[in-house]
């Protein structure tokens, strides 16, 4: 990678977190933004629940941080995906797997002690379904799915084949 390459990333981020975010949605709570950015880019592809989330960043109401993640989203920064369920209300109760728009704001941006190939790969697989337009969820029951991808009415199972060590 490019020398200053680390700064060009920081400096999107934070552009990002705090015209994208912060200004536009008159936010004054810099500390809860980062440190939820901090999480995510540090778990990435992983799956939480909105009240884990809060308790994680020191926020009381869980519905403080499902409309963070509004945000992130709004921003194209990070995107929650559902678990899949046959019940609506079901997937909307249900913990999100939360993906960043680039691979690159994980490796540089987060924390880590290893490589996690796998959640990159994964982080990758669904940006790809994404831009190609793909309603895509996640499932685990007595198996794990990565991606369950909605097409038209049909759904079909895919597995990228990558499981965390």
């Amino acid at each position: 990678m490019r020398e200053g390459s680390d700064d060009i990333l920081k400096s999107l981020a934070e552009s990002i977190l705090y015209r994208d975010i912060m200004v536009r949605n008159r936010l004054i709570s810099e500390r809860e933004i980062r440190e939820l950015f901090f999480y995510i880019a540090s778990n990435p592809a992983k799956a939480a629940s909105y009240n884990s989330l809060a308790k994680t960043i020191g926020v009381k109401n869980a519905s403080t941080v499902k409309k963070y993640l509004l945000f992130f989203r709004d921003s194209y920064l990070a995107f929650p995906m559902s678990k899949y369920d046959r019940s609506v209300r079901k997937q909307v109760q249900n913990d999100k797997k939360i993906y960043l728009i680039d691979n690159g704001l994980v490796r540089k941006l987060g924390f880590s002690y290893s490589e996690n190939t796998g959640y990159l790969l994964e982080n990758w697989v669904f940006l790809e379904l994404q831009r190609r337009g793909k309603a895509a969820f996640y499932h685990r029951g007595v198996g794990e799915c990565d991606f369950v991808i909605q097409d038209g009415g049909a759904r079909r199972r895919r597995d990228s084949g990558v499981r965390p060590v």
